[in-house]
């Protein structure tokens, strides 16, 4: 199994390489694909109800081409182009045709959605016998699959011990009470966390707030809470913070979110809710 600094290391020499490591799941690029030809089917279909439906016919004489059209009622000779006649038949059928392939592929990439699985330790697990769990971990390396085997989401921090004072609903101890209650919301959600485990950095050991787990990337992700923004010393943290991440290979909002105090003082839970349920579930 990859430790974390295998993984940035990975990260990093694919993105040197000008291939992103780790992207978005292809369920969300599918997602986006078919929201983008959902909207060009919009316009398409738009654009078929300025022009007038018709049937464009064709044929040679002294070996050049002639158009006519049949409107339903009648045929009418149009001649040779250029004709604007010609040309809105012409593009009619264009815009007919592409709306048949947007309509096609629309219906393609929603079996897509409604069918794809994408494979994390947790949906293997859910289509094994609970005889036969907790498998090998070589099915799970086979992929190089994150799974819960080796997450301890009841260790305790070791780091600054003397410091750990508020305990957590899910009995850990932490340093402020906004982080218990952002631990909380995880414990309340299902989505496991450790507290404080050690990463490295490009320049030194950190350790972020919350490692989570992310069952539906199959992968961990890091959440940084950034409070007291209205001090100096706190707005230097949070920028050296954000330039060790982006600099060992984490990038913002897709390895590691940052939240913040609503006032320099206080917590919106409503709203890190969110940011968890957006990105971390």
């Amino acid at each position: 199994m990859q430790t974390d600094n295998q993984r940035h290391i990975v990260r990093t020499n694919c993105q040197t390489k000008g291939v992103e490591s780790e992207e978005m799941n292809i369920r969300d690029r599918m997602q986006i694909i078919k929201e983008s030809d959902e909207n060009l089917l919009t316009s398409c279909t738009a654009r078929l109800r300025h022009l007038p439906k018709s049937k464009l016919e064709a044929f040679y004489s002294g070996g050049r081409k002639y158009f006519s059209i049949w409107d339903g009622k009648r045929r009418k000779y149009l001649g040779r182009e250029p004709n604007a006649v010609i040309t809105g038949a012409k593009e009619r059928k264009g815009f007919e045709t592409l709306k048949a392939l947007l309509e096609q592929n629309i219906r393609a990439a929603q079996t897509f959605l409604d069918e794809y699985q994408i494979i994390t330790a947790g949906a293997i697990d859910e289509r094994v016998k609970e005889t036969y769990r907790p498998l090998p971990d070589d099915v799970y390396d086979f992929l190089g699959i994150d799974g819960l085997r080796d997450f301890d989401t009841e260790r305790q921090s070791d780091y600054r011990e003397e410091g750990l004072r508020h305990k957590s609903m899910s009995g850990i101890y932490m340093r402020s009470r906004i982080e218990v209650a952002i631990a909380d919301i995880y414990t309340m959600k299902g989505i496991p966390f450790v507290y404080e485990e050690p990463l490295e950095l490009f320049d030194g050991v950190a350790h972020p707030d919350f490692k989570v787990f992310v069952e539906s990337e199959g992968r961990f992700k890091y959440h940084e809470h950034c409070g007291m923004m209205d001090l100096s010393e706190y707005r230097r943290d949070y920028i050296r913070k954000h330039r060790s991440f982006i600099e060992s290979g984490y990038l913002p909002y897709k390895d590691v979110i940052f939240t913040f105090d609503r006032d320099g003082k206080n917590i919106d839970t409503e709203e890190i809710s969110r940011i968890i349920d957006t990105f971390m579930s």
